[in-house]
């Protein structure tokens, strides 16, 4: 069952794009004005969140859930899809990271009997 985000920040579209598309697969997008590059993430994290998300929102205990595994391991090949996109010969670069960002959005669900986990494992 996929949980609902944490405050998300776009509520209608995220709700319309559940409804569209059946809850199959969810696709995050982290933005950053220094990235030049696509970054695939290999890993999200449970350990290290001590900023502040968009949300102004940072677990107590740094980590999204207490006494769960340092890091999940993405389901999807990365590899793979970074040489299937890099194959198109589209003017991007893409690239695979095993360090993602430490911000609240690799946390899923809020709420009673609801579970945790992070974005690759949807």
């Amino acid at each position: 069952q996929l949980c609902q985000f944490h405050e998300p920040a776009f509520p209608l579209l995220q709700q319309k794009a559940f409804d569209l598309f059946s809850k199959q697969l969810v696709v995050h997008v982290g933005l950053s004005g220094m990235a030049t590059t696509v970054t695939l993430e290999k890993c999200g994290h449970n350990v290290g969140y001590r900023g502040l998300d968009n949300c102004h929102f940072c677990p107590g205990s740094e980590c999204c859930i207490e006494g769960g595994p340092e890091c999940i391991d993405s389901i999807i090949d990365m590899d793979a899809v970074c040489k299937r996109v890099s194959a198109l010969g589209l003017d991007v670069t893409v690239t695979i990271s095993e360090d993602a960002g430490r911000y609240e959005v690799e946390k899923r669900g809020q709420g009673e009997g609801e579970e945790w986990g992070w974005r690759e494992t949807i």
